[in-house]
């Protein structure tokens, strides 16, 4: 992911909770379709972060970081 991603700024939200959205909004930005996962027919999130303890496969390292 570029650096100047925000997503790569703290980590929080991808630790805390799903992060979904509208599932046309993934390829919009230009989101890699490994990164994605479809929930249903209208909405996905970021991969890693349905799950009982979230986290998106695209964080590195350590939160707040």
């Amino acid at each position: 992911m570029p650096e100047d991603n925000p997503c790569v700024a703290c980590g929080a939200c991808c630790v805390t909770y799903r992060v979904s959205f509208y599932w046309a909004e993934a390829e919009a930005l230009g989101l890699p379709e490994h990164l994605v996962e479809q929930l249903n027919p209208f909405y996905a999130c970021m991969a890693g972060t349905n799950a009982a303890k979230p986290r998106c496969q695209a964080l590195d390292g350590e939160i707040g970081s």
